[in-house]
């Protein structure tokens, strides 16, 4: 299983403006990105979470049209929406396997 707890010292690159499907608007912080089921899926929290990053609501997305180039070391995907409450509840599940092996 690949995934990548990014380095949230660079954090300015992993912030990202999202429109919520309750019409909410706000920018958020990528914590996550692994897989599950053969899709990439990032996890985010409010960029403007307090240093108890570890208290934090995480929510889900799926990096659909996932790229990476290489050469430049550029990532390039759409963020759509994980619908199926099953999946969200693995990958939910996956997530909180990834942070208790951390630690």
């Amino acid at each position: 299983m690949a995934y990548v707890f990014p380095d949230l010292s660079e954090s300015d690159d992993l912030i990202v403006h999202l429109e919520l499907d309750d019409g909410t608007e706000g920018d958020y912080m990528v914590i996550i990105m692994f897989e599950c089921r053969d899709l990439a899926i990032a996890g985010f929290i409010p960029a403007d979470t307090s240093d108890d990053v570890d208290e934090a609501e995480v929510f889900f997305m799926e990096m659909a049209n996932y790229s990476f180039d290489e050469r430049d070391g550029e990532i390039e995907f759409q963020l759509e929406n994980i619908d199926d409450p099953d999946l969200y509840n693995e990958v939910g599940e996956m997530f909180q396997e990834l942070v208790e092996d951390m630690g």
